[in-house]
């Protein structure tokens, strides 16, 4: 029998990560609610690929949040009250439950196994079914677009037959969980769970292909305009996006009441803040695939420290060392400064992101209307690095990515080799 100080501290876990759920599906429901009808309405030509291809990233992203947010949270729980609830634990799962870098879906496990434990709670996470198998699906589509090393990895494609159903099924379980824990605490009558009718995903109705091999990035790599025009459109398809999250942004501002930020506008900080972020590494990757490119042509020579700095670091780290590599061997030497009021807000930024990706309570999540500057000196210091340290200069590119020089090259051999051309 537990004594009411300890039932007080399990009450007290339990409404923390019920508040952050809470807090956290309002971004889902926003999200979906904009999401479905562009969806319906694209068949049609009603809606442009450009904002659906945004609002599904976004929907992905705030599930995405939901589920690292909730898990994170009933960690944190479990580590507060492990002791109090008699809870064991192996010194890996104690090393585990304060990992902020757990992968998402071995952050679901642990969190989904323990904290039902603290309460003598017989619920247990289905991790063999194909709900599972769906959210992998969602969890790999995500962790490749935000994190994209080629143009491949922002396609969208093989996530939409799982969206719908990981949501609905991630949702479900987290009330089933909220819910028997609820009747382990004599908390009032059961709780239902409504089934939204959504339908089941099925892996075999649409399997995961992989359309690209390593054979095809190596022609592309092989020739210089080839990798001009692939690393253009990672560069301007990141970039679509970011200006989406924007005018969202806008939006929200522009019917805003009062000094609190409302939901709607918490939603879309906290959307600009994570495109952002999805855009910076994607530029970091995209320079460095043109900066591997050129080194396999052997145009480019690159130390192993230099590599190296392209992957090691905090973001903002990656994107000067990506900037400054840039500049220095295609462009005009400019230099990117670790320094000013926006490498600072940049860094507010990245912050931000890690705050509300691992949430140590509900005050985690907050907004407020200073962190816009903070957004916008962030973008600021990322289109100065854009536009000034991965500017190309044509006699660089002609000389040492090939381009021009190539095709002129190749040209002098045809003549060479057609004896009609004399």
């Amino acid at each position: 029998m537990k004594t009411m100080r300890e039932n007080r501290h399990l009450l007290e876990s339990l409404g923390q990560v019920t508040r952050m759920a809470t807090a956290l599906q309002k971004d889902v429901t926003i999200s979906r609610e904009r999401l479905i009808p562009l969806v319906m309405a694209f068949g049609s030509g009603a809606s442009d690929e450009k904002s659906v291809a945004f609002w599904i990233r976004t929907t992905i992203r705030s599930f995405m949040g939901l589920l690292d947010g909730v898990s994170f949270s009933m960690r944190q729980g479990v580590r507060q009250c492990a002791k109090h609830a008699g809870l064991t634990l192996t010194p890996k799962e104690q090393g585990n439950l304060k990992n902020s870098r757990l992968p998402t879906l071995e952050s679901m496990k642990l969190a989904f196994r323990t904290f039902p434990q603290l309460f003598g709670s017989n619920y247990k996470l289905n991790t063999g079914g194909e709900e599972w198998q769906g959210l992998r699906r969602i969890v790999k589509v995500r962790n490749r677009f935000t994190h994209p090393t080629v143009l491949e990895d922002l396609a969208l494609h093989l996530a939409l037959p799982a969206l719908l159903p990981s949501i609905d099924w991630s949702s479900r379980e987290i009330l089933t969980l909220f819910g028997d824990i609820e009747q382990c605490l004599n908390l009032g009558p059961v709780r239902e769970v409504p089934d939204s009718g959504v339908p089941a995903f099925r892996e075999s109705q649409s399997p995961w292909i992989e359309v690209f091999k390593d054979e095809d990035y190596h022609l592309i790599k092989g020739d210089g305009g080839r990798t001009l025009d692939y690393v253009k459109r990672m560069f301007f398809m990141l970039s679509d996006d970011t200006k989406q999250a924007m005018d969202l942004t806008k939006e929200a501002f522009s019917t805003h009441r009062g000094l609190d930020p409302s939901p709607m506008l918490q939603f879309a900080f906290r959307t600009y803040a994570r495109t952002l972020s999805s855009e910076i590494e994607g530029a970091i990757s995209a320079a460095r695939f043109f900066l591997e490119a050129a080194v396999e042509r052997k145009r480019v020579t690159l130390s192993e420290a230099e590599i190296n700095s392209l992957d090691e670091g905090e973001l903002e780290d990656r994107f000067v060392a990506a900037c400054n590599l840039w500049a220095r061997e295609f462009g005009n030497d400019y230099v990117l400064e670790k320094s000013g009021p926006n490498w600072k807000h940049l860094r507010g930024a990245r912050a931000f992101r890690n705050r509300i990706t691992h949430p140590k309570n509900l005050e985690s999540l907050r907004v407020d209307l200073d962190l816009m500057d903070t957004l916008l000196g962030a973008h600021s210091f990322f289109m100065e690095g854009w536009g000034e340290g991965l500017y190309l200069d044509p006699d660089k590119w002609a000389k040492k990515a090939g381009g021009i020089e190539e095709v002129i090259e190749r040209e002098e051999m045809r003549v060479e080799d057609d004896p009609e051309s004399e």
